[in-house]
């Protein structure tokens, strides 16, 4: 059997990575990678940061043919496609090259983060915690000029320890491809299938989502309204918390925030004054995620309006 390619990608962008999904994240044009990490069957690990050494792994890596194993598999796919592939010309991959050690660990009911899922393997080799938070800092810029270019973290001794978390995460990645039982045929197809329904995407209805978002704001500034009338001008809206608590205790009603339950076990109260159950009423509407929800469909909508990675 052919060796396999272990592969790990550090990158940057202008958007936050959980705030918007990962097809938003590596299409903003600030989007790049910091470095790469790679090694080829038991050969050392080696990572590499210039954009030429970088283009010269990538090509080595696609003109194998040989299958590419990577911790969320689909994350380094799309860091391919969307920065190698689109902006240095390396050539394009699909995802049938591609091997996922997260995948293969949900099969055997195992933990998805690569940490847990080492330390549930057995493996003494740990995930660089301390690089990890650091990778967090340098995924995004440091400021924004007064031109409005990004400022980043590309000090040589961040990079330097950068990468020698890339390094560590290849180690630990190897080590769980090792012990993992492979996905069955039928998984796999499986696997596949799902990648191919989460890059089709679903697509986002965006002038009906800007409706809901105005009328949920013209319905939340009359919600404020009401509760400053409701508490004499004590509290300016819902999201003043602590100000909202203490105006509740103060009227009597011993409860102990306004956490959903806490909410949910007030206003269960009998005798409760209704005032104060008019006022805990706006409370819990306004702390709906289900609005909150649509502010998200825009910000992960690509331009083509569709949400991808959903499942």
């Amino acid at each position: 059997m052919p060796p396999v390619w272990y592969l790990d990608f550090e990158t940057r962008s202008g958007l936050e990575l959980t705030d918007v999904g990962a097809d938003a994240y590596l299409a903003h044009p600030w989007a790049d990678v910091w470095c790469l990490g790679y090694a080829k069957g038991d050969d050392p690990v080696r990572v590499v940061s210039h954009p030429y050494d970088i283009m010269e792994v990538a090509n080595e890596i696609a003109a194998s043919g040989h299958r590419i194993v990577a911790h969320n598999a689909s994350f380094e796919y799309l860091v391919w496609n969307y920065i190698l592939a689109e902006r240095y010309c390396a050539p394009p991959l699909a995802p049938a090259r591609f091997e996922c050690t997260m995948a293969a660990g949900y099969a055997m009911s195992l933990p998805g983060s690569l940490d847990a899922l080492s330390a549930a393997l057995g493996i003494e080799a740990k995930k660089d915690l301390a690089g990890s938070r650091l990778a967090k800092q340098m995924s995004k810029p440091r400021k924004i000029d007064e031109s409005g270019a990004p400022i980043w973290w590309n000090e040589p001794e961040k990079i330097n320890r950068l990468m020698q978390y890339c390094a560590q995460d290849i180690e630990v990645l190897r080590e769980v491809h090792r012990r993992e039982i492979p996905l069955s045929g039928a998984e796999r197809n499986t696997w596949i299938m799902d990648f191919g329904i989460n890059r089709r995407g679903m697509w986002i209805d965006q002038p009906a989502a800007n409706c809901a978002i105005q009328i949920v704001a013209t319905e939340q500034g009359a919600e404020m309204g009401k509760l400053f009338q409701l508490t004499g001008g004590l509290v300016n809206g819902p999201s003043e918390v602590k100000k909202l608590t203490e105006w509740i205790q103060a009227q009597g009603v011993d409860i102990p925030g306004l956490a959903k339950q806490d909410v949910i076990d007030t206003l269960s109260t009998e005798g409760l004054p209704g005032h104060v159950r008019e006022a805990l009423t706006i409370r819990q509407n306004y702390a709906k995620t289900s609005t909150a929800k649509l502010g998200k469909m825009k910000s992960c909508a690509g331009t083509d309006g569709r949400v991808r990675g959903l499942l």
